[in-house]
């Protein structure tokens, strides 16, 4: 008799990474599936409660995969927004006078530009990147 559980199932749930995979999965699943109820023992035939099982699990992992899909673009999409509200917010400090705590000690200077790097915001002056956080006060 064929095995339909013991091929499918036993794949590592890590191994699962995009919508195809787990199509192709599906497709051989049924094709065993199909192969074991062709020639299954008329005797002891295939218990449905078994096969409802199966193809349950195929449709929960179909939809936790179709899940982490929509929430990673809702995430690029919610970073990049952020990033430019930042920016944007970042930008009325342009011609601002600033004083930054830094390692080697204060830093004063006007903004003449701001950036944005590794998701962190920074001042731009006198050629010196600040780091926003490092940034203790800004005048008018």
């Amino acid at each position: 008799m064929v095995s339909a559980t013991g091929t499918v199932m036993n794949i590592p749930a890590g191994t699962i990474s995009s919508r195809t995979a787990v199509e192709s999965l599906q497709n051989h699943f049924m094709t065993l599936l199909l192969t074991e109820l062709r020639y299954q023992d008329p005797t002891d035939p295939m218990k449905d409660r078994e096969f409802f099982t199966q193809l349950a699990q195929f449709t929960q992992v179909k939809e936790t995969v179709s899940l982490r899909e929509t929430m990673d673009k809702a995430l690029e999409l919610l970073t990049a927004q952020g990033s430019a509200s930042l920016l944007m917010a970042a930008s009325n400090l342009l011609g601002h006078e600033f004083k930054a705590a830094l390692a080697d000690g204060e830093f004063r200077g006007i903004v003449e530009s701001v950036g944005l790097e590794s998701r962190s915001l920074y001042l731009v002056s006198g050629g010196s990147k600040v780091p926003l956080d490092k940034v203790t006060w800004i005048g008018g």
